[in-house]
């Protein structure tokens, strides 16, 4: 449910949360520069080879949807908050700065802007919502229906063993 739909004062309004959410958003924004360049540095593994050209297709296509969202929804919110002139607290007394000025313009402008951007970020966390859905059942199905190693390829504690024409993952580090 969106922070949109409440107003301070309802019953179910926490301002803490509110608070958080502008935070760990931005914080997240972040992150996912740190993971942008983590994932230029290190390449992804190889599929495994019984996929299919359409399941390829459709795990990449994903991906780079899911990278786009990783950034879009965090940016999307930086400008809502930027229009509001509402900057949120980075720790202590350090606060994001607004989005390239959009602080400064004028209230016409910045309501302007605030009215297709608000939706367009709760409309934008929705969608993200169903595709992350869609990539965890997809890598569940994988794990449990097709038995490969699509899932455990994500999780960083494993590794492809080398010369293992299953593509199984070791989990102790022991490549014998």
């Amino acid at each position: 449910i969106s922070f949109a739909y409440f107003n301070p004062g309802d019953t179910l309004y926490f301002t803490w949360a509110y608070d958080a959410h502008m935070q760990v958003g931005l914080w997240l924004l972040m992150a996912c520069v740190l993971r942008l360049g983590w994932r230029l540095v290190h390449p992804v593994p190889v599929l495994p080879a019984a996929m299919g050209m359409l399941a390829r297709l459709a795990a990449k296509a994903t991906h780079a949807i899911l990278y786009v969202f990783m950034f879009t929804l965090p940016i999307t919110g930086w400008i809502v908050l930027s229009t509001r002139r509402t900057l949120p607290v980075l720790f202590g007394d350090v606060h994001w700065p607004a989005f390239l000025g959009i602080d400064t313009l004028s209230r016409e402008w910045r309501v302007m802007l605030y009215k297709p951007m608000l939706p367009g970020h709760i409309w934008l966390s929705y969608v993200a919502i169903g595709f992350v859905a869609a990539h965890v059942l997809a890598a569940l199905y994988h794990h449990y229906v097709r038995h490969d190693d699509v899932l455990r390829r994500m999780l960083p504690w494993t590794r492809l063993r080398d010369g293992d024409p299953a593509g199984r993952r070791s989990t102790t580090g022991d490549e014998r």
